[in-house]
């Protein structure tokens, strides 16, 4: 996910402009000294320092850079205003889940000589997508019942195998949401 000061900083570089250019651009008949250069400054500093303008100030800068404000506003963070959304806009919900994860792969890799890196990651991922693919498939193909107990049951496929036991173990918390988690994970790996 790009943080605001990244977003800012490739539309600077875009138009080839200094943070001095942009606070020149701002200067309209309601603001006839333009940007303060120091909120700019401010603007373009990481966090948790650097801070992110108000609505007020995204409407200007999308003005300015031509942009739209819903691409600003999930820029900086925000929902993107209810009169102008656009799903080109919105940030991948699969590229984002895979990000939240690159964490735990780096620290999975941390101690494996760099050498091996590459080769551990795509293997990896070639069993991810492959997995990824026959859950699509087994998902597709599924009709999930709900019976009297509040289980959740795969009908069988006799082409896909699963394992023959549950795999996620049964809950150890009485919080309902968990375990209808854990017993829809289970209708799904394992055929009834």
């Amino acid at each position: 996910m790009q943080h605001f000061h990244e977003w800012l900083d490739s539309k600077l570089a875009e138009k080839g402009w200094q943070a001095a250019d942009l606070a020149r651009a701002g200067i309209d008949p309601t603001h006839p000294r333009g940007i303060d250069p120091g909120l700019i400054s401010r603007w373009r500093k990481p966090p948790p320092i650097g801070v992110v303008p108000t609505k007020a100030t995204l409407d200007r800068l999308a003005r300015i850079f031509g942009a739209s404000r819903s691409e600003t506003y999930v820029a900086a963070g925000l929902q993107p205003p209810a009169d102008e959304v656009r799903l080109d806009d919105l940030p991948d919900p699969i590229e984002q889940l895979i990000r939240d994860r690159v964490g735990d792969m780096r620290e999975a890799v941390r101690d494996t000589p760099r050498v091996f890196w590459a080769s551990i990651i795509n293997s990896t991922f070639d069993r991810a997508i492959g997995g990824a693919r026959d859950m699509a498939r087994l998902l597709s193909q599924a009709e999930i019942e709900n019976d009297q107990a509040g289980t959740l049951r795969l009908l069988e496929d006799p082409d896909i195998a699963g394992p023959s036991e549950p795999v996620i173990p049964p809950p150890e918390s009485t919080d309902p949401r968990l375990d209808s988690h854990q017993r829809f994970a289970n209708a799904v790996l394992v055929s009834a």
